[in-house]
């Protein structure tokens, strides 16, 4: 490939890329509860200086339960609402930025790690996946934690090459993984499978062990940070690992691992992630018989990804889970389905062959995004209008109360509200100490509040009791508006 297509078809994945990132915004995918919280905690941040939620008007509640990403997300969303405005707009177009952040040194990385086509052909993959902008467009912290992840991999690589300057590289690399680490929990998982890169490199005589202790070190510093920032300390550590490994309190191991497993081979997403990995696995095979030598990196993303999947077993089967493996797996593609090809008889064709399949991968990917995925479904809707809608017009002196609806009390800034919120009350599980504002609930049954937004279920079950001075008003978006009797 000539140099000058190459930069042609990189420009114009940056544009279909940064197209897909900012189509429908606001709208596509819908904001939902997660986004609420977080959006809530860095808007007090950067209006009060506390990371919380507001539980009434005169109090915000920190939660290191609920608000389960860390500072190297929450910061840059709180400085960024200070230098534009609060509102979803300004919130997603932040993540854009990730968005576009992560496929950059994605490029670069794959770039060092293989060569340009195959970076084109990971670029490919991923600017067309249809789960980057549904995870990456609401705010959350995978695409961020990822972007910190893959900048590790490319400082790591960079330090391995270098004569000169090698320590400040590999203390680069171990501060950004400890960022990713801090980010979200998920990534706790990037911590063995680093140690399991980073025992290998030693063993090959790629890393010292002082260069592998300033990586370590450098790394701790982030996270020791993160435990000083989220957590309080009157918060438990046995619950808090009890929240954090068993987040939906799973008591059925084996009926949960068997259900997680049928969900990987009968669903289109999770298989497509399934049969990625198993091809890698497969070059990676060949290659240690073949006694090639594999990058560390290659070596830690390929430890990363297995162990994640292993720990989805284990989870409710939210294929969010499976979305750090499945974008990961997506780089090593292009040189996976290369080194097969070159395997099989040298087959030269069958390497062109290996190309044409990212290709259709790659447009079957942009189809789905435009037209047959989660965030193709949203792209129609008005629920964000309609609420900023709603808000907007309401009377200055109302007063709301937000129960289990954090998505929609997010609308509500500038407007003085109560607010109570249990992770497990849409999911049926009763586990107490997890809810926040339990106090403010005799707002609801004194009727001190104007209007009440929850979700239907939660009014049916409660609607004699804790809602019995209020009836419906209307219905916006699954969400029950209720006024006074």
């Amino acid at each position: 490939m000539s140099t000058k297509l190459h930069t042609i078809l990189l420009v114009l994945l940056f544009v279909v890329a940064g197209f897909f990132a900012t189509y429908h915004l606001t709208e596509s995918p819908p904001v939902w509860m997660d986004e609420g919280i977080f959006t809530q905690a860095a808007a007090n941040l950067a209006t009060y200086g506390q990371t919380g939620l507001r539980v009434s008007p005169d109090t915000i509640e920190p939660s290191s339960k609920l608000i389960t990403v860390g500072y190297p997300f929450m910061y840059p969303l709180a400085g960024w609402f200070k230098m534009f405005d609060i509102s979803i707009l300004s919130a997603r177009s932040l993540m854009a930025v990730f968005i576009i952040g992560f496929l950059l040194v994605s490029y670069f990385f794959v770039r060092r790690l293989f060569g340009p086509w195959q970076a084109l052909g990971s670029l490919a993959l991923i600017a067309t996946l249809p789960t980057l902008y549904g995870n990456g467009k609401s705010v959350l912290g995978e695409v961020p934690g990822l972007l910190y992840l893959v900048a590790s991999l490319v400082c790591l690589c960079v330090a391995r090459g270098r004569v000169t300057q090698r320590y400040l590289w590999f203390v680069l690399a171990g501060l950004f993984a400890g960022l990713s680490v801090a980010t979200k929990p998920i990534f706790v998982l990037l911590v063995p499978a680093a140690l399991i890169g980073f025992y290998i490199a030693w063993r090959r005589h790629e890393m010292t062990v002082m260069e592998v202790g300033a990586a370590i070190g450098a790394g701790l510093a982030p996270i020791f940070a993160w435990l000083i920032l989220q957590f309080r300390v009157s918060d438990s550590a046995g619950s808090l690992l009890s929240f954090y490994v068993n987040h939906y309190q799973i008591t059925d191991w084996w009926s949960t691992i068997f259900a997680n497993l049928r969900n990987l081979v009968t669903d289109i997403g999770p298989l497509y992630l399934l049969v990625v990995l198993s091809l890698w696995l497969v070059a990676y095979g060949i290659r240690l018989r073949r006694q090639e030598r594999i990058p560390v990196e290659e070596h830690i993303v390929l430890a990363f990804s297995v162990i994640t999947l292993l720990g989805y077993l284990t989870t409710a089967g939210w294929y969010r889970y499976l979305f750090e493996a499945q974008t990961l797996s997506l780089l090593f593609l292009p040189n996976t389905l290369a080194l097969i090809a070159r395997s099989v008889c040298n087959g030269r064709y069958l390497e062109k062959l290996a190309i044409s399949v990212i290709v259709v991968l790659s447009l079957f990917g942009a189809y789905q995004v435009m037209f047959s995925s989660f965030v193709a479904e949203s792209y129609g809707r008005r629920q964000t209008a309609n609420w900023e809608e709603y808000f907007r017009t309401a009377s200055p002196s109302a007063s709301f109360f937000f129960y289990d609806a954090p998505e929609v009390a997010f609308f509500a800034q500038g407007t003085k509200y109560y607010q109570y919120l249990n992770p497990y009350d849409g999911i049926g599980i009763f586990v107490p100490g997890w809810d926040i504002g339990s106090a403010q609930r005799s707002v609801l049954t004194q009727g001190n509040a104007d209007v009440v937004i929850l979700p239907p279920a939660i009014y049916e079950k409660e609607k004699d009791n804790l809602f019995s001075a209020y009836e419906i008003d209307r219905a916006i978006h699954n969400y029950f508006f209720l006024k006074k009797k």
